[in-house]
């Protein structure tokens, strides 16, 4: 031991102040070696954990001592812990030694009495009389012996890779973790402190940390292998600030470890004291070393301003598994940002620090997890081996061979020196409405405002379920509507807590820590992002109730953005449809934008023109009707273009449950019945298409039914049968214009493949179909009335209604926007194709998926509600981004598909409704990616506004010649299935599943399909194969992923800084860069 060195050149030297009393490295030795014989003679064999319950001072160090001299394993165990706890750690460690005093005896029995088949020794010391050992067993008391006379046993080697403590820690699920430390692990750091400090004899360290917690062991080694003195506080002094100053003044502390809270605590207590008079404090301190929590520029200036300036203060980082610390900072005399945390250095020695995001080296600047790559680990969690699996993983960069790091579960960055920057843990993001928040963050605000000392940011549940942020904070006054508007200022309104709580101090946890439990719980809280501000209207009331509803909210104010508190695409064409239901008002989307808090919108509906002046009506008896715009533009295709099946829809979904196809093929004839658009074919009347309705019954359901053998044999399994009807040449003239085909895949389980043409139906009317369809199939199983409403008008009454809303100033409105938008000349943007376009365009595509993980779409929901926009708007825009870095032309026009639905009415109807219109917009290198989505946006509201206005009648407008098999204006398309379709409500006793279908054909060079499904976006590309191949598309879908990380991560980033391939060595030097820290 170096303990043993200094105990042998110096016996006489002080070792341990603790009180009134000293102890010389001569008295420490000898009572550790005795305590070692006592350990030995208990016979607990090598290695087993010895149980240490005492209370701080000369005792329990000369315990920790012998314990490594006998090779047996520290267990510091604090007798004021609940009995439920204390009784857990015996249960886990199985003590087979337990070393007390007389008057904790009683504890320590009452321990060991209580754990079945265990057989612990019980060493009792008494300073008055000789120490005893009780021999328990099956939790009875055998024997007990005195510890006199003992013969002197041998001690074993003590190896350096031999475990020596057992530390416990809750971390951050709260759950306690047993860590098993070892000789050479804790060495290392004790010896690198030494030496990184220049510490010998002089020093003089106080021991402020929790004994049962690892640092404890800093504050006691650090001294004794220098030869230096260990100072205990009397206990009345470590929560007493005043005493506690004077004490480490009295006794000339040199050094000092402590945690953060602690020390401002200290540092108040110094401010106070310092505006009574000059006096410099703690002359003899000579480094304040700090770990455990985050430590901001606030708490170096407050220092500063002490008076202290004398005091090098230290920033640490590491965790206990990986032994004390792994990074430090020593701090200069820098200027600091008061809310900015203190960045937490370089490693040690023999350690290094990756971050790592998505398996690769993060670069400065850029944020990942950090990884402790060291060869001084502990042995993990005792007896947890699955545990231990977890958190010591593989290293992410390294490959060829093994290579065991720590994964802290911590995030951080590499600064441009190398430092390390620690952002928070992983587990200190909470979701507020949908969307990732960074309580570090709000934090850092919250101590930017003068007279703020101290805050914490935690999330409770409110009556609803859902998170809320409450901000407690220590000033000397209230302050609750200045940090308001300062949150609301700095970060946006959806990061403002919604309870702020004015405290004295924080509560601590015995080892110096803010105890988040302890903290005051508020009386209400309000679920707002703004102060609540009451309906004032009747129509206020009933939109307030109809938000409540779609948010999940208990309490909404009318001030309230809609689009910041969770409203999102689907849920705002879910308001619009209640409104019109409740409040008899149609509005369209473009309403909300531009009147997004109720009382706006409040108002907005008081002076709309009342639903009613334009209901749709359905239409008496004819041979036939006319037809929509969108409907004579498919019509036209389908005559000249030679490509008939380009707009088929194929639609498959998986069925488990009870399938009976006779009754199904009875639904689905009751579905045509109920829809008359399925029972609709088109005729040439002067050269114009028309509608034809087939009465009910008198049309043939076209269903087919295959079992598993003849799906088999005719087919050779589904996807086969799906590609037949990829391919499959729809008569428009005769019809039928849809098809469904059930194939038995296994038993109970069913694949259900429609194939509409679209001239009669969108991606939303498959789910309404399909919703009445298994409705009616229930019915007609189990014999029952149907209970479908019944539908009041139908597609041909729509036809007639829209066409109509295409007359007088309506039509003006709608030309004079579309017209002002294409007045100038444009060429349609696309991506460079491989291969020359043919003549006529073939047709033939291909598609490729691809996700959008958890960690883009949360960053996407966030900035959602900073820009107040929606998921497809922040989507498109980075389209839109990509399209420029490939071409380089500013003009971007793209298509994109509207619902055509913004008549609440029309959302249980079937149909085509959707009208593709295009969208233009212009974009500068220059330009921050916040720029083009505010453009979007705006150009995004604008199309919904006049959705209307067919896109053939633009085209003839601006005498614009038809492609051939191609889009009239656009190259690519950009959609959001979830703007598009129908929620699908399944009945009960059947689960239906979508199914993923590759393309067969592309409608346009690439189309963009996303579609958010939990907590990730699903996305995939359709591509023209006659112009791209599959490897020209990766890269776009490569390119795509990197720029939605980069643009949602970072808004402010330029277009102009948009990576869309790798430059040319990067890789290599990335290569190298992990090399370098290998080699290290």
């Amino acid at each position: 031991m170096v303990f043993d060195q200094q105990a042998l050149s110096a016996p006489e030297r002080t070792a341990i102040v603790e009180g009134d009393r000293t102890w010389s490295y001569g008295e420490l030795k000898a009572g550790s070696e005795m305590l070692a014989q006592y350990v030995l003679h208990c016979n607990a064999g090598r290695n087993a954990p010895v149980a240490v319950l005492l209370p701080p001072g000369f005792t329990l160090v000369s315990s920790l001592l012998a314990i490594f001299r006998a090779g047996q394993i520290y267990l510091p165990v604090d007798a004021a812990l609940p009995a439920r706890r204390l009784h857990a750690i015996f249960e886990q460690t199985r003590p087979a030694v337990c070393i007390t005093t007389a008057s904790l005896a009683a504890v320590a029995e009452g321990i060991i009495s209580k754990q079945a088949a265990y057989a612990c020794r019980l060493i009792v010391l008494d300073g008055s009389q000789a120490p005893l050992v009780r021999h328990f067993e099956n939790s009875t008391c055998l024997a007990e012996t005195a510890l006199t006379n003992l013969p002197a046993m041998d001690l074993p080697e003590v190896r350096p890779e031999d475990a020596n403590y057992i530390f416990y820690t809750s971390g951050s699920t709260g759950e306690a973790k047993a860590i098993l430390g070892c000789h050479d692990s804790l060495s290392h750091f004790i010896h690198w402190e030494i030496r990184e400090f220049q510490l010998d004899q002089q020093c003089r360290v106080s021991q402020l940390s929790q004994f049962t917690f690892d640092a404890s062991l800093r504050d006691i080694l650090v001294p004794l292998c220098t030869g230096g003195t260990l100072c205990f506080p009397p206990a009345d002094n470590r929560n007493n600030m005043p005493a506690l100053i004077a004490w480490l003044e009295q006794q000339q502390v040199t050094l000092m470890h402590c945690v953060p809270s602690v020390f401002r605590l200290i540092t108040r207590e110094l401010m106070a004291e310092g505006e009574q008079g000059n006096k410099v404090r703690l002359p003899c301190l000579r480094h304040v070393l700090m770990a455990g929590e985050p430590l901001y520029g606030k708490d170096i200036l407050n220092w500063r301003s002490t008076g202290a300036g004398h005091v090098e203060l230290v920033n640490l980082y590491g965790t206990s598994e990986t032994t004390m610390a792994k990074t430090f900072h020593r701090i200069a005399d820098a200027p600091y940002d008061a809310a900015q945390p203190v960045h937490a250095g370089k490693p040690i020695s023999n350690a290094l620090i990756a971050v790592v995001n998505n398996g690769q080296l993060c670069r400065p600047g850029e944020i990942g997890e950090i990884y402790i790559i060291t060869p001084f680990m502990t042995k993990g969690y005792y007896k947890n081996e699955v545990l231990t699996r977890s958190v010591f993983v593989q290293n992410p960069l390294v490959k060829d061979r093994e290579e065991i790091v720590y994964r802290t579960g911590d995030y951080g960055m590499y600064l441009e020196d190398g430092s390390l920057e620690v952002l928070g843990r992983r587990d200190e993001q909470v979701k507020i409405n949908g969307i990732r928040v960074e309580l570090g963050e709000i934090r850092q605000a919250i101590l930017r405002v003068p007279g703020v000392t101290n805050t914490e940011i935690i999330a409770v549940k409110n009556a609803a379920e859902e998170n809320e942020l409450i901000c407690y904070y220590i000033a000397a006054k209230e302050m609750d509507d200045t940090l308001r508007t300062h949150v609301t200022v700095e970060l946006g309104h959806h990061l403002v807590p919604s309870a702020f709580i004015r405290l004295d101090e924080f509560p601590l946890t015995i080892n110096g820590k803010v105890d988040k439990k302890a903290l005051p719980k508020p009386d209400r809280i309000v679920i707002t992002d703004e102060a609540y501000v009451s309906p004032a209207t009747l129509t206020e009331e009933k939109l307030e109730a109809i938000w409540k509803d779609l948010l999940g909210l208990v309490r909404v104010g009318t001030a309230v953005n809609f689009f910041k508190v969770g409203g999102s695409s689907l849920k705002l064409i879910k308001m619009v449809s209640q409104i019109f239901h409740e409040l008899n008002v149609s509005i369209a989307f473009a309403d909300v934008f531009a009147n997004n808090t109720i009382r706006q919108l409040g108002a907005f509906i008081d002076t709309a023109v009342q639903a009613g002046a334009t209901t749709i009506i359905p239409l008496p008896a004819r041979a036939y009707y006319d037809v929509t715009p969108a409907q004579r533009r498919l019509w036209i295709y389908d005559k000249t273009s030679g490509q008939q099946h380009l707009y088929n829809i194929v639609h498959a979904v998986t069925l488990e449950g009870d399938i009976r196809p006779a009754a199904l093929e009875q639904a689905l004839a009751a579905l045509m019945a109920r829809h008359e658009i399925l029972r609709t074919t088109f005729l040439n009347v002067g050269g114009e298409p028309r509608q034809r309705i087939h009465p009910a019954g008198k049309i043939t359901t076209p269903f087919t039914y295959l079992d598993r053998q003849q799906h088999l044999q005719l087919y050779g399994g589904v996807p086969s049968i799906i590609h037949a009807e990829q391919q499959r040449r729809f008569d428009l003239e005769t019809g039928p214009l849809f098809f469904a085909t059930l194939v038995e895949m296994a038993e109970d389980r069913y694949c259900l493949i429609f194939n509409w043409h679209h001239i009669i139906a969108d991606g939303w009317t498959q789910d309404v179909l399909l919703n009445d369809l298994l409705r009616l199939y229930r019915a007609s199983r189990d014999q029952q009335e149907q209970a479908l409403n019944p539908l009041r008008f139908q597609y041909r009454d729509y036809a007639e209604w829209a066409n109509k809303q295409l007359e007088g100033k309506r039509l003006e409105d709608l030309e004079r926007y579309w017209i002002s938008r294409f007045a100038k000349p444009f060429v349609p943007a696309t991506f460079p194709a491989e291969r020359e376009r043919n003549a006529i365009r073939a047709g033939q595509g291909a598609s490729r998926d691809f996700l959008l993980d958890k960690e883009i779409t949360d960053q996407l929901h966030a900035l959602t509600q900073l820009s107040a926009t929606t998921s497809f708007m922040v989507l498109h825009a980075i389209v839109n981004i990509l399209l420029y870095r490939y071409t380089g032309n500013p003009d971007i026009v793209t298509g994109t598909p509207f619902s055509g639905r913004a008549n609440p009415e029309l959302q249980d109807q079937a149909g085509l409704y959707v009208n593709l219109l295009p969208l233009r917009m212009t974009i500068a290198e220059e330009d921050s990616f916040l720029a083009v989505l505010g453009s979007t946006r705006e150009c995004i509201i604008g199309a919904h506004q006049h959705q209307d206005y067919p896109i053939d009648m633009l085209v003839q407008r601006l005498s614009l010649e038809t492609r051939n098999g191609r889009m009239p204006m656009f190259n690519v398309l950009v959609q959001s299935q979830n703007n598009l379709e129908c929620p699908l409500v399944p009945p009960d006793g059947i689960a239906v599943r979508q199914m993923a279908l590759s393309a067969a054909t592309s409608k346009a060079d690439v189309t963009f399909n996303f579609q958010e499904r939990g907590k990730e976006i699903l996305a995939s590309v359709e591509y023209d194969t006659e112009l791209y191949s599959e490897k020209a598309m990766a890269a776009i879908v490569e390119n795509f992923i990197r720029a939605a990380r980069q643009l949602t991560a970072l808004p402010g980033t330029l277009v102009k800084e948009v990576t869309i391939t790798r430059a040319a060595g990067e890789a290599e030097e990335e290569k190298d860069f992990i090399n370098m820290l290998q080699q290290l």
